[in-house]
């Protein structure tokens, strides 16, 4: 198995022929104050591997000092052309630091794709002062 494409967005969803939607793509969240937890991302990939098969993979997120955030088992259902696509919500992600985070696909214990999840700390805006 491979994964032709890994990212990150808002929403995702399939068309009835197939097609892939992504709405909100990114790779960096902004915040600010720690701890925090981020409402809610999904996770997309497709997919390549033998038609027609079942496959066990799992999502790991491992934050900047190296713990394991999330580790999420998952099973795959490869369709008649070879692909699949794989959506996987994250809801309320402990935000504890921030750094660069990695979202990695795995099978056994071979990463198949991965990607990086940047938590960057800002200033809250300052009211603006009204003019009389």
């Amino acid at each position: 198995m491979k994964i032709t494409y890994l990212g990150i967005c808002d929403l995702a969803s399939v068309t009835r022929e197939g097609k892939l939607n992504l709405m909100g793509i990114f790779r960096q969240i902004f915040v600010q104050k720690l701890p925090t937890n981020y409402l809610k991302f999904t996770i997309v990939a497709i997919v390549a591997g033998k038609e027609n098969s079942q496959e066990q993979i799992s999502i790991a997120i491992i934050s900047p000092d190296q713990k394991t955030i999330i580790n999420q088992q998952l099973k795959l259902q490869i369709g008649p052309a070879g692909t699949a696509n794989m959506f996987f919500d994250v809801v309320n992600l402990p935000i504890q630091q921030t750094g660069e985070y990695q979202i990695r696909i795995l099978q056994t214990d071979a990463t198949l794709g991965e990607t990086t999840l940047n938590i960057l700390k800002v200033k809250p805006q300052e009211k603006p002062q009204s003019v009389n």
